[in-house]
Protein backbone atom coordinates (compact mmCIF):
# COMPACT_ATOMS: atom_id res chain seq x y z
CA UNK A 1 0.00 0.00 0.00
CA UNK A 2 1.45 3.49 -0.91
CA UNK A 3 1.24 6.84 0.70
CA UNK A 4 -1.46 8.66 -0.97
CA UNK A 5 -2.38 12.20 -0.98
CA UNK A 6 -6.42 12.95 -0.05
CA UNK A 7 -6.59 13.66 -3.87
CA UNK A 8 -5.68 9.93 -4.78
CA UNK A 9 -7.59 8.43 -1.48
CA UNK A 10 -10.57 9.62 -2.84
CA UNK A 11 -9.89 9.21 -6.37
CA UNK A 12 -8.59 5.18 -5.62
CA UNK A 13 -10.54 4.32 -2.89
CA UNK A 14 -14.02 6.41 -1.65
CA UNK A 15 -15.33 6.97 -5.18
CA UNK A 16 -15.04 3.77 -6.42
CA UNK A 17 -16.11 2.10 -3.11
CA UNK A 18 -19.33 4.48 -3.05
CA UNK A 19 -19.75 3.59 -6.85
CA UNK A 20 -20.27 0.27 -5.84
CA UNK A 21 -22.38 0.67 -2.84
CA UNK A 22 -25.05 2.81 -4.77
CA UNK A 23 -24.86 0.19 -7.14
CA UNK A 24 -26.47 -2.78 -5.07
CA UNK A 25 -30.18 -2.31 -6.63
CA UNK A 26 -28.94 -2.55 -10.09
CA UNK A 27 -26.85 -5.80 -8.90
CA UNK A 28 -28.76 -7.45 -7.01
CA UNK A 29 -32.02 -6.65 -9.16
CA UNK A 30 -34.30 -5.35 -6.31
CA UNK A 31 -36.67 -2.23 -5.88
CA UNK A 32 -35.42 0.05 -2.86
CA UNK A 33 -38.64 -0.36 -1.06
CA UNK A 34 -38.45 -4.20 -0.94
CA UNK A 35 -34.68 -4.01 0.28
CA UNK A 36 -36.00 -5.53 3.85
CA UNK A 37 -37.81 -8.61 2.53
CA UNK A 38 -35.42 -8.83 -0.36
CA UNK A 39 -32.61 -9.53 2.05
CA UNK A 40 -34.76 -12.06 3.87
CA UNK A 41 -34.55 -14.45 0.52
CA UNK A 42 -30.98 -14.40 0.63
CA UNK A 43 -30.99 -15.30 4.40
CA UNK A 44 -29.67 -18.74 5.00
CA UNK A 45 -29.88 -19.93 1.43
CA UNK A 46 -29.15 -23.57 0.42
CA UNK A 47 -26.78 -22.22 -1.97
CA UNK A 48 -25.88 -18.72 -2.67
CA UNK A 49 -22.96 -17.31 -5.65
CA UNK A 50 -21.77 -13.88 -5.31
CA UNK A 51 -19.91 -11.80 -8.05
CA UNK A 52 -17.19 -9.54 -7.64
CA UNK A 53 -19.25 -6.53 -7.97
CA UNK A 54 -21.91 -8.03 -5.66
CA UNK A 55 -19.80 -8.26 -3.06
CA UNK A 56 -18.34 -4.92 -3.01
CA UNK A 57 -21.48 -3.04 -3.21
CA UNK A 58 -22.15 -5.44 0.00
CA UNK A 59 -18.77 -4.67 1.65
CA UNK A 60 -19.44 -0.85 0.24
CA UNK A 61 -22.89 -0.68 2.05
CA UNK A 62 -21.03 -1.94 5.33
CA UNK A 63 -18.45 0.77 4.99
CA UNK A 64 -20.33 3.33 4.77
CA UNK A 65 -23.22 2.18 7.04
CA UNK A 66 -26.04 2.53 5.09
CA UNK A 67 -27.48 -0.95 6.00
CA UNK A 68 -29.79 -0.87 8.76
CA UNK A 69 -28.20 -1.13 12.40
CA UNK A 70 -28.20 -4.81 13.68
CA UNK A 71 -28.07 -5.92 17.13
CA UNK A 72 -26.74 -9.01 18.05
CA UNK A 73 -29.44 -9.98 20.81
CA UNK A 74 -31.57 -13.20 19.69
CA UNK A 75 -30.38 -16.55 17.86
CA UNK A 76 -32.36 -15.76 14.74
CA UNK A 77 -30.64 -12.32 14.78
CA UNK A 78 -28.55 -11.84 11.47
CA UNK A 79 -24.77 -10.63 12.51
CA UNK A 80 -23.98 -6.71 12.52
CA UNK A 81 -22.77 -5.41 9.10
CA UNK A 82 -21.53 -1.95 9.69
CA UNK A 83 -17.72 -1.17 9.81
CA UNK A 84 -18.35 1.50 12.49
CA UNK A 85 -17.36 -0.90 15.08
CA UNK A 86 -13.96 -1.46 13.74
CA UNK A 87 -13.17 2.63 15.12
CA UNK A 88 -14.08 1.49 18.67
CA UNK A 89 -11.03 -1.25 19.12
CA UNK A 90 -7.39 -1.48 19.25
CA UNK A 91 -5.66 0.90 17.12
CA UNK A 92 -3.27 -1.60 16.19
CA UNK A 93 -5.81 -4.03 14.54
CA UNK A 94 -7.70 -0.93 12.85
CA UNK A 95 -5.02 0.36 10.92
CA UNK A 96 -4.03 -2.93 9.88
CA UNK A 97 -7.70 -3.75 8.97
CA UNK A 98 -8.57 -1.00 6.96
CA UNK A 99 -5.04 -0.89 4.68
CA UNK A 100 -6.44 -4.94 4.18
CA UNK A 101 -9.68 -3.38 2.89
CA UNK A 102 -7.95 -0.37 0.98
CA UNK A 103 -5.76 -3.27 -0.70
CA UNK A 104 -9.63 -5.23 -1.54
CA UNK A 105 -11.56 -2.15 -2.66
CA UNK A 106 -7.76 -0.65 -4.93
CA UNK A 107 -6.98 -3.96 -6.39
CA UNK A 108 -10.63 -5.33 -7.44
CA UNK A 109 -11.16 -2.11 -9.53
CA UNK A 110 -8.35 -1.65 -10.95
CA UNK A 111 -8.20 -3.34 -14.46
CA UNK A 112 -5.47 -6.30 -13.91
CA UNK A 113 -8.07 -7.42 -11.29
CA UNK A 114 -9.82 -8.73 -14.41
CA UNK A 115 -7.88 -11.58 -14.57
CA UNK A 116 -9.19 -12.80 -11.46
CA UNK A 117 -13.09 -13.86 -12.03
CA UNK A 118 -14.36 -13.34 -8.62
CA UNK A 119 -17.10 -16.02 -7.74
CA UNK A 120 -17.93 -17.00 -4.94
CA UNK A 121 -19.75 -19.65 -3.55
CA UNK A 122 -21.77 -19.97 -0.68
CA UNK A 123 -23.41 -23.46 0.81
CA UNK A 124 -25.31 -23.80 3.63
CA UNK A 125 -24.90 -27.42 5.62
CA UNK A 126 -26.57 -29.60 7.55
CA UNK A 127 -26.34 -32.85 9.00
CA UNK A 128 -29.44 -33.94 10.79
CA UNK A 129 -27.60 -36.47 12.86
CA UNK A 130 -23.88 -38.38 12.89
CA UNK A 131 -23.89 -41.40 10.57
CA UNK A 132 -24.31 -45.08 12.01
CA UNK A 133 -21.27 -46.13 14.18
CA UNK A 134 -18.51 -48.08 12.40
CA UNK A 135 -18.26 -51.42 12.15
CA UNK A 136 -15.52 -52.35 9.68
CA UNK A 137 -11.97 -52.26 10.73
CA UNK A 138 -10.56 -49.85 8.39
CA UNK A 139 -7.65 -48.40 9.46
CA UNK A 140 -7.49 -45.14 10.18
CA UNK A 141 -6.00 -42.66 7.48
CA UNK A 142 -2.37 -41.07 9.24
CA UNK A 143 -2.92 -37.26 9.81
CA UNK A 144 0.18 -35.29 9.01
CA UNK A 145 1.54 -33.09 11.46
CA UNK A 146 3.05 -29.56 10.06
CA UNK A 147 5.77 -27.74 11.50
CA UNK A 148 5.16 -24.96 13.60
CA UNK A 149 3.92 -21.31 12.75
CA UNK A 150 2.70 -23.30 9.11
CA UNK A 151 -0.43 -21.35 8.39
CA UNK A 152 -3.69 -22.79 7.54
CA UNK A 153 -4.76 -20.24 5.36
CA UNK A 154 -1.53 -21.24 3.08
CA UNK A 155 -3.27 -24.53 2.35
CA UNK A 156 -4.70 -23.71 -1.62
CA UNK A 157 -6.02 -27.32 -2.33
CA UNK A 158 -7.45 -28.33 1.05
CA UNK A 159 -10.87 -27.90 2.76
CA UNK A 160 -9.54 -25.19 5.48
CA UNK A 161 -11.23 -24.81 8.90
CA UNK A 162 -11.97 -21.59 10.10
CA UNK A 163 -12.12 -21.83 13.55
CA UNK A 164 -15.26 -19.76 13.49
CA UNK A 165 -17.70 -18.23 15.93
CA UNK A 166 -21.90 -18.96 15.49
CA UNK A 167 -22.23 -15.42 14.82
CA UNK A 168 -20.23 -15.70 11.22
CA UNK A 169 -16.66 -13.68 11.37
CA UNK A 170 -17.07 -12.97 15.00
CA UNK A 171 -14.91 -9.74 15.74
CA UNK A 172 -13.85 -9.27 12.01
CA UNK A 173 -15.55 -5.62 11.68
CA UNK A 174 -14.28 -4.78 15.25
CA UNK A 175 -10.60 -5.85 16.52
CA UNK A 176 -10.80 -9.38 16.87
CA UNK A 177 -7.57 -10.53 15.68
CA UNK A 178 -7.52 -14.57 15.84
CA UNK A 179 -7.65 -16.83 12.99
CA UNK A 180 -11.28 -16.67 11.80
CA UNK A 181 -11.15 -12.41 12.03
CA UNK A 182 -7.62 -12.72 10.07
CA UNK A 183 -8.81 -14.76 7.38
CA UNK A 184 -11.55 -12.54 7.16
CA UNK A 185 -9.20 -9.60 7.01
CA UNK A 186 -7.05 -11.00 4.69
CA UNK A 187 -10.04 -12.34 2.34
CA UNK A 188 -12.11 -9.20 2.48
CA UNK A 189 -15.10 -10.71 0.54
CA UNK A 190 -15.80 -13.10 3.38
CA UNK A 191 -17.60 -10.80 5.70
CA UNK A 192 -20.27 -10.70 2.91
CA UNK A 193 -21.14 -13.63 4.93
CA UNK A 194 -22.52 -11.34 7.85
CA UNK A 195 -24.87 -9.97 5.41
CA UNK A 196 -27.24 -13.15 4.93
CA UNK A 197 -25.94 -15.70 7.56
CA UNK A 198 -27.60 -16.04 10.17
CA UNK A 199 -25.69 -17.89 13.61
CA UNK A 200 -24.70 -21.46 13.11
CA UNK A 201 -27.08 -24.30 15.09
CA UNK A 202 -25.71 -27.23 16.58
CA UNK A 203 -25.81 -29.02 13.27
CA UNK A 204 -24.97 -26.31 10.90
CA UNK A 205 -21.68 -25.12 9.34
CA UNK A 206 -20.93 -23.26 5.64
CA UNK A 207 -18.25 -23.60 3.12
CA UNK A 208 -17.12 -21.28 0.68
CA UNK A 209 -15.63 -21.77 -2.49
CA UNK A 210 -13.96 -19.33 -5.06
CA UNK A 211 -13.08 -16.55 -2.69
CA UNK A 212 -10.75 -13.68 -3.50
CA UNK A 213 -7.78 -12.15 -1.24
CA UNK A 214 -5.94 -9.07 -2.00
CA UNK A 215 -3.54 -8.61 0.81
CA UNK A 216 -1.86 -10.78 3.14
CA UNK A 217 -0.71 -9.68 7.61
CA UNK A 218 3.13 -9.71 8.21
CA UNK A 219 3.92 -13.37 8.66
CA UNK A 220 3.82 -14.99 12.46
CA UNK A 221 2.10 -11.88 13.67
CA UNK A 222 -1.05 -12.81 15.88
CA UNK A 223 -3.85 -11.27 17.96
CA UNK A 224 -2.98 -7.54 19.05
CA UNK A 225 0.49 -7.74 17.58
CA UNK A 226 -1.16 -8.03 14.27
CA UNK A 227 0.61 -5.80 11.40
CA UNK A 228 -0.06 -5.67 7.66
CA UNK A 229 1.70 -7.32 5.56
CA UNK A 230 1.25 -6.65 2.01
CA UNK A 231 -0.87 -6.51 -0.84
CA UNK A 232 -1.35 -9.24 -3.57
CA UNK A 233 -1.39 -7.39 -6.97
CA UNK A 234 -4.02 -8.72 -8.91
CA UNK A 235 -5.57 -10.77 -6.30
CA UNK A 236 -5.52 -14.51 -6.10
CA UNK A 237 -8.42 -16.86 -6.18
CA UNK A 238 -8.32 -19.28 -3.24
CA UNK A 239 -8.41 -22.83 -4.27
CA UNK A 240 -9.94 -25.46 -2.17
CA UNK A 241 -12.69 -24.50 0.39
CA UNK A 242 -13.58 -23.06 3.56
CA UNK A 243 -15.04 -24.86 6.07
CA UNK A 244 -16.94 -22.42 8.60
CA UNK A 245 -17.40 -24.52 11.72
CA UNK A 246 -18.01 -23.20 15.34
CA UNK A 247 -16.26 -25.52 18.34
CA UNK A 248 -18.32 -25.10 21.62
CA UNK A 249 -17.95 -22.24 23.88
CA UNK A 250 -16.57 -23.08 27.29
CA UNK A 251 -16.19 -19.81 28.73
CA UNK A 252 -20.66 -20.74 28.96
CA UNK A 253 -20.20 -24.19 29.56
CA UNK A 254 -17.81 -25.94 32.41
CA UNK A 255 -14.85 -27.13 30.86
CA UNK A 256 -15.43 -30.58 31.80
CA UNK A 257 -18.46 -31.09 29.98
CA UNK A 258 -16.48 -31.45 26.82
CA UNK A 259 -15.38 -34.42 27.34
CA UNK A 260 -18.73 -35.80 28.36
CA UNK A 261 -20.49 -37.77 25.38
CA UNK A 262 -23.32 -35.44 24.37
CA UNK A 263 -20.10 -32.46 23.13
CA UNK A 264 -18.03 -34.64 21.53
CA UNK A 265 -20.98 -35.72 19.31
CA UNK A 266 -21.78 -31.94 18.68
CA UNK A 267 -18.22 -31.02 17.91
CA UNK A 268 -18.01 -34.23 14.99
CA UNK A 269 -21.65 -33.46 14.30
CA UNK A 270 -20.43 -30.19 13.79
CA UNK A 271 -17.32 -31.20 11.75
CA UNK A 272 -18.97 -33.96 9.10
CA UNK A 273 -22.14 -31.25 8.05
CA UNK A 274 -19.15 -29.31 6.30
CA UNK A 275 -16.72 -32.38 5.93
CA UNK A 276 -19.72 -34.64 4.41
CA UNK A 277 -21.33 -31.73 2.26
CA UNK A 278 -21.49 -32.32 -1.81
CA UNK A 279 -19.65 -29.55 -2.71
CA UNK A 280 -16.02 -30.98 -1.33
CA UNK A 281 -17.06 -34.12 -2.00
CA UNK A 282 -13.20 -34.02 -4.62
CA UNK A 283 -11.23 -32.71 -1.85
CA UNK A 284 -9.72 -35.21 0.10
CA UNK A 285 -7.47 -33.13 2.40
CA UNK A 286 -8.38 -31.22 5.28
CA UNK A 287 -6.46 -28.46 7.14
CA UNK A 288 -7.38 -28.47 11.22
CA UNK A 289 -5.21 -27.34 14.11
CA UNK A 290 -5.86 -25.96 17.46
CA UNK A 291 -10.16 -25.32 16.84
CA UNK A 292 -11.56 -23.90 19.91
CA UNK A 293 -8.77 -24.12 21.77
CA UNK A 294 -7.91 -20.85 22.27
CA UNK A 295 -10.80 -18.26 24.47
CA UNK A 296 -12.88 -20.88 23.55
CA UNK A 297 -11.28 -23.26 26.20
CA UNK A 298 -10.90 -26.47 24.36
CA UNK A 299 -8.89 -29.54 25.16
CA UNK A 300 -6.35 -29.47 22.07
CA UNK A 301 -5.71 -33.00 22.86
CA UNK A 302 -9.35 -34.36 22.35
CA UNK A 303 -10.28 -31.87 19.62
CA UNK A 304 -7.23 -33.65 17.61
CA UNK A 305 -8.89 -36.97 18.19
CA UNK A 306 -12.58 -35.41 17.11
CA UNK A 307 -11.40 -33.51 14.07
CA UNK A 308 -9.31 -37.13 12.94
CA UNK A 309 -11.70 -38.68 13.40
CA UNK A 310 -13.93 -36.66 11.17
CA UNK A 311 -11.64 -37.13 8.32
CA UNK A 312 -11.64 -40.71 8.75
CA UNK A 313 -15.72 -40.64 8.79
CA UNK A 314 -15.44 -38.48 5.34
CA UNK A 315 -12.26 -40.50 3.98
CA UNK A 316 -10.51 -37.37 4.13
CA UNK A 317 -6.81 -36.70 5.15
CA UNK A 318 -6.03 -34.66 8.11
CA UNK A 319 -3.32 -32.08 7.96
CA UNK A 320 -2.97 -30.76 11.36
CA UNK A 321 -1.31 -26.86 12.19
CA UNK A 322 -0.50 -26.71 15.23
CA UNK A 323 0.93 -23.31 14.54
CA UNK A 324 2.06 -22.46 18.39
CA UNK A 325 1.63 -25.53 19.98
CA UNK A 326 4.79 -27.49 20.95
CA UNK A 327 3.15 -30.30 22.76
CA UNK A 328 2.06 -32.04 19.61
CA UNK A 329 5.62 -32.89 19.33
CA UNK A 330 5.76 -34.89 22.18
CA UNK A 331 3.33 -37.01 21.10
CA UNK A 332 4.37 -37.57 17.63
CA UNK A 333 6.29 -40.70 17.90
CA UNK A 334 3.06 -42.81 19.51
CA UNK A 335 1.14 -41.32 16.96
CA UNK A 336 3.37 -42.89 14.27
CA UNK A 337 3.13 -46.25 16.00
CA UNK A 338 -0.45 -46.06 16.80
CA UNK A 339 -0.98 -45.94 13.29
CA UNK A 340 1.75 -48.61 12.06
CA UNK A 341 -0.26 -50.77 14.87
CA UNK A 342 -3.29 -51.01 12.18
CA UNK A 343 -5.28 -48.56 14.89
CA UNK A 344 -8.97 -48.89 13.24
CA UNK A 345 -11.52 -45.97 12.16
CA UNK A 346 -13.83 -48.25 15.07
CA UNK A 347 -11.21 -48.00 17.91
CA UNK A 348 -11.22 -44.45 17.73
CA UNK A 349 -14.82 -43.75 17.09
CA UNK A 350 -15.67 -45.86 20.21
CA UNK A 351 -12.92 -44.29 22.23
CA UNK A 352 -14.54 -40.82 21.65
CA UNK A 353 -18.40 -41.79 21.74
CA UNK A 354 -18.66 -45.31 23.95
CA UNK A 355 -16.02 -45.32 26.80
CA UNK A 356 -15.95 -42.03 29.56
CA UNK A 357 -12.62 -40.06 28.61
CA UNK A 358 -11.35 -39.15 32.44
CA UNK A 359 -11.12 -35.39 32.88
CA UNK A 360 -7.67 -35.37 35.01
CA UNK A 361 -5.87 -37.22 32.70
CA UNK A 362 -4.31 -36.41 29.27
CA UNK A 363 -6.56 -37.19 26.62
CA UNK A 364 -4.28 -38.63 24.67
CA UNK A 365 -2.61 -40.71 27.53
CA UNK A 366 -6.07 -42.12 27.97
CA UNK A 367 -5.98 -42.91 24.19
CA UNK A 368 -3.01 -44.72 24.26
CA UNK A 369 -4.14 -46.81 27.14
CA UNK A 370 -7.64 -47.77 25.45
CA UNK A 371 -6.21 -48.47 22.27
CA UNK A 372 -3.71 -50.77 24.22
CA UNK A 373 -6.47 -52.54 26.34
CA UNK A 374 -8.80 -52.94 23.19
CA UNK A 375 -5.46 -55.08 21.83
CA UNK A 376 -5.39 -56.83 24.29
CA UNK A 377 -8.70 -58.23 24.70
CA UNK A 378 -8.38 -59.11 20.95
CA UNK A 379 -5.52 -61.27 21.56
CA UNK A 380 -7.18 -63.21 24.67
CA UNK A 381 -10.64 -63.58 22.36
CA UNK A 382 -8.19 -64.96 19.84
CA UNK A 383 -6.55 -67.38 21.95
CA UNK A 384 -10.24 -68.28 23.39
CA UNK A 385 -11.47 -68.97 19.96
CA UNK A 386 -8.46 -71.28 18.96
CA UNK A 387 -8.98 -73.37 22.00
CA UNK A 388 -12.54 -74.23 21.36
Amino acid sequence: MKELSTTQFYATFVIPFLDAALRFYDLFEVDAHDCESFCDVWVNREKGVFSKDQILSILGNAFFCSFAVREEVYEDDLPSIGYDEIHTGDARVLVTKLRLLFDYVTETVCPTAANTPERMEVYRCELASLPPPHDSNDTVQPPVMHQLGESIDDQQSMIRLDFANAWIGGGALADGCVQEEITFAQCCGLNTLRWNQRPLKEEESVVVKGYAQYGVVEKGTYGFNISYGGCIAGGKIMGGALAVVDAADFRFHPASDQYSTAFIRRELQKLLSALLHPSVEDITRVAGGNWGCGIFGGDYELKFLIQWLACCISKKQLHYFPFDNECFEEFNSTLCALVESGCTVKELEEFLLVSEIPETRSVWDSFVTFFAEARQAKLLNAEDDESD
